[in-house]
């Protein structure tokens, strides 16, 4: 009815500390990174339709009517 647990210590337990910290400040980075390329796409995109709405509206062209005027004949508009 005994028993006996042996549990073994890491031998530097400062080591896996840091070694935990460091991974999650590389996962910090990295999600970072991917965040600030994922804004860039973003502004990119953001900028190309205000670019677009703009050639629109200085073509006397309401959105609606451009749109209408580059539908595929045949397709059903949902």
């Amino acid at each position: 009815m005994f028993r006996t647990s042996l549990a073994i210590e890491p031998l530097c337990s400062v080591c896996s500390k840091y070694e935990y910290e460091e991974r999650l400040l590389e996962q910090i980075l990295s999600n970072e990174l991917a965040m600030k390329n994922t804004l860039n796409k973003i502004t990119e995109t953001h900028k190309q339709v205000e670019d677009s709405l703009k050639a629109i509206t200085s073509s006397g062209l309401t959105v609606g009517r451009w749109l209408r005027d580059r539908e595929v004949p045949g397709s059903n508009p949902a």
